[in-house]
C-alpha cells in the first residue's frame, strides 16, 4: 500500500479556535477542514477487490511542543458513476493515529500534525472525493506566529 499525501492546494481553508484551559494550562486548539481529493484514490475495476490507501494529512497550526491530538477523519465526499443492482461498493477509515513533523515556522523549528490513516474503496466506478478531519489538540505553545499560520484558515467573527 502505497502513501498518499495530498498536494497543498488540495487543502480547503481549516476553521481554527483557541481556547485555555485551568489544568492543564495550555493552549488547546480545535481544527476542522477537509481536503478535496479530486479522481485520484478510486476502486478496482474488479468490484470484488478493495483498494487500500495509506493516507498522510499535515493539518492545523504549528506548534513549539505538542502533548496531545484527539483526531477523527471521515470520508465526507464519494461518487460512483455506474452503480447498479449488481454492482458491490463499499469504503471506511481504520487505523488512524497521529505524529507530528518538524522544521517548520520561521525559525524551522516548530510542529505540524501529521494524520496517518488508511482507507479502502470498492466499486469499479467508485471515488472518494473527499477527506475531512476534526482534532482537539493541546501543548504548552503554538508557533511563534500563532492559531491562523500556516494557512489556509476561514476568517471568523
Amino acid at each position: 500500500m502505497a502513501i498518499y499525501e495530498p498536494a497543498e492546494s488540495s487543502y480547503e481553508p481549516e476553521y481554527r479556535l483557541q481556547f485555555l484551559t485551568k489544568s492543564p494550562p495550555y493552549p488547546h486548539v480545535v481544527v476542522q477542514g477537509s481536503v478535496n481529493l479530486g479522481t485520484d484514490l478510486m476502486g478496482n475495476d474488479d468490484e470484488t477487490i478493495d483498494n487500500e490507501y495509506d493516507v498522510r494529512l499535515l493539518v492545523g497550526p504549528y506548534w513549539k511542543h505538542l502533548r496531545n491530538v484527539v483526531p477523527s477523519v471521515t470520508i465526507n465526499g464519494y461518487w460512483n458513476s455506474n452503480a447498479d443492482e449488481d454492482d458491490q461498493q463499499k469504503w471506511d477509515v481504520w487505523g488512524l493515529t497521529w505524529d507530528t513533523v518538524g522544521e517548520f515556522g520561521a525559525n524551522n523549528d516548530e510542529l505540524r500534525i501529521r494524520l496517518k490513516f488508511n482507507f479502502r474503496v470498492r466499486g469499479e466506478e467508485s471515488r472518494v472525493m473527499r477527506i475531512g478531519y476534526y482534532l482537539i489538540a493541546n501543548g504548552r505553545g503554538l508557533g511563534a506566529e500563532g492559531l491562523n499560520i500556516p494557512g489556509p484558515v476561514k476568517e471568523q467573527g
